[in-house]
């Protein structure tokens, strides 16, 4: 989550089959966030649901019409071969925020 849309700095939530998490920032090395998340595994799929304070990502209450912020969703799936699945691809980093997709409000 690049709450700030500079395209340089990111927020980052990683949350695992069974619910573990980590919390990482490129700026707040103590970013703790407030979020709720919702963890499903069935056989042969899994899925997550977040819900996150807009305070976490440097908002005070929603953001206003027109802000934008950059965002992007990825999957892991380690095996034989590593399996990426992204919603806006960043090639070989999933650090690379300039290439992160927009959520305008």
């Amino acid at each position: 989550i690049d709450g700030d849309f500079d395209r340089k700095t990111f927020n980052q939530l990683i949350i695992n089959t069974t619910g573990v998490t980590l919390e990482a920032s490129t700026e707040n090395t103590s970013w703790n966030p407030k979020y709720v998340q919702a963890v499903d595994k069935a056989a042969g799929y899994w899925t997550v649901e977040i819900s996150i304070d807009w305070e976490s990502i440097g908002f005070t209450g929603a953001p206003a019409s027109g802000r934008r912020i950059g965002f992007n969703l990825m999957r892991n799936r380690p095996r034989k071969t590593e399996e990426y699945l992204q919603w806006c691809p960043t090639r070989t980093d999933a650090r690379r925020p300039h290439l992160f997709g927009q959520l305008a409000f």
